[in-house]
């Protein structure tokens, strides 16, 4: 703090020194170009002095506040990530590294798995890979949709659990935190949870055809495994972007090519089986999308199908999303102009109320903001509306 302190001085120390060299070059400069014949010259010349140094001096004025409004962003922008994180290490919630370490097991698995339907007698080349990895890229889709049902019906059994208790506000992600935790610290309910529902999931149309049993076992558990990963995505700190949008070309930087193709040539993808996990802009440690890739020219041809016909992934639409404090904290306005939250906000945490007001003579605008306590008005003054804010985020309006 001693540093910062130090910093602005030397800051505001630079912006007022250059003003007293831009006020004397001024005088300067225009006494040079004056000829004082009568005292009203002596008088006009004073006057345009005192203009400039006015006019200059608001310039620096706002100069040093914008300065200052940047430092004061800069330093609640970093209170605020450290009272988020420090709020998250207070409840024992779902990582990134957890998906990570998790993911990674599924994926080595995989890899094991998958040598069997290696077959370099293939007829294309990698039919039988390629039509093994479909079976895979379906279970894929089938779990992360079904994901999101095990999420609903576990949200739900939290919340009878959860109205037992007041919730205090520390987190824009308090409710996600919340159920986070509470999921970890259930384990047991959770494994329980998990084992009926897959024992109730139609997933017969991608193993009925399977003859090797082993195939059929490794795809059920390949289906239960995702789906508890995907379902514990949603739940993960900092949150994970799930990706299985196809790109019309192949990145090494961005996937990993399942068939191992390799040649010259362009390589074409012809579908996802993995999907990509992002958190913080950064792909997960083996987190990059995975696919089955096929040449198509002249000088080489390999397996693919023409008319793939994948799992439909749910819609975004109709997904079911943990609520956000936008979806459930509302403002609303009592005696007079006193705020009041339907939920209790922890004492350290910021707020802001951003009152409009209006006077009814005039019809002039304008706005007030206060921190945590009511708010005096004129008696010509009416309120239109109150916008409340939350660690400097918009939440909610009363109007």
């Amino acid at each position: 703090m001693g540093n910062l302190i130090k910093e602005i001085k030397i800051k505001i120390f630079e912006i007022l020194q250059n003003l007293n060299v831009q006020n004397i070059e001024n005088i300067q400069e225009t006494y040079k170009k004056k000829n004082f014949e009568t005292i009203k010259d002596i008088k006009d010349w004073k006057d345009e002095i005192l203009q400039f140094m006015t006019e200059n001096l608001n310039l620096k004025h706002a100069e040093i506040l914008k300065y200052l409004n940047n430092i004061e962003a800069n330093i609640i922008g970093r209170i605020e990530k450290n009272e988020i994180q420090h709020n998250i290490q207070n409840y024992n919630v779902f990582t990134s590294k957890d998906i990570q370490n998790y993911y990674s097991e599924i994926i080595d698995y995989h890899k094991r798995h998958s040598v069997n339907y290696i077959n370099d007698d293939d007829e294309p080349e990698n039919k039988t890979i390629g039509v093994f990895l479909e079976k895979v890229a379906n279970i894929s889709r089938k779990s992360y949709n079904d994901s999101n049902k095990f999420l609903q019906l576990l949200y739900n059994k939290f919340k009878n659990v959860k109205s037992n208790y007041e919730t205090i506000i520390s987190s824009l992600d308090q409710f996600k935190m919340e159920f986070s935790s509470w999921i970890k610290n259930k384990n047991q309910l959770m494994e329980k949870s998990l084992e009926n529902f897959v024992k109730n999931a139609n997933i017969n149309e991608y193993l009925n055809e399977q003859k090797e049993e082993e195939t059929k076992n490794y795809l059920e558990k390949l289906y239960k495994d995702l789906l508890l990963l995907f379902f514990q995505c949603e739940l993960s700190f900092p949150s994970i972007t799930i990706n299985f949008k196809k790109e019309e070309e192949f990145s090494f930087t961005k996937m990993e090519d399942l068939a191992d193709n390799k040649g010259k040539g362009e390589k074409k993808i012809n579908f996802v089986v993995f999907p990509s996990l992002i958190s913080n802009g950064e792909f997960l440690q083996k987190g990059k999308q995975y696919v089955f890739t096929y040449f198509n020219d002249e000088k080489k041809k390999t397996f693919y199908f023409e008319n793939i016909n994948l799992e439909p992934l749910i819609e975004e639409n109709k997904k079911f999303y943990i609520p956000r404090i936008k979806d459930k904290l509302k403002i609303n306005l009592i005696k007079i102009l006193i705020p009041e939250i339907n939920y209790k906000i922890a004492e350290n945490i910021k707020r802001d109320y951003k009152f409009l007001l209006k006077n009814k003579k005039t019809n002039e605008e304008k706005e007030e903001v206060i921190k945590n306590s009511f708010i005096k008005i004129g008696e010509n003054e009416e309120c239109i509306k109150c916008d409340f804010y939350l660690m400097s985020e918009y939440i909610s309006s009363f109007n």
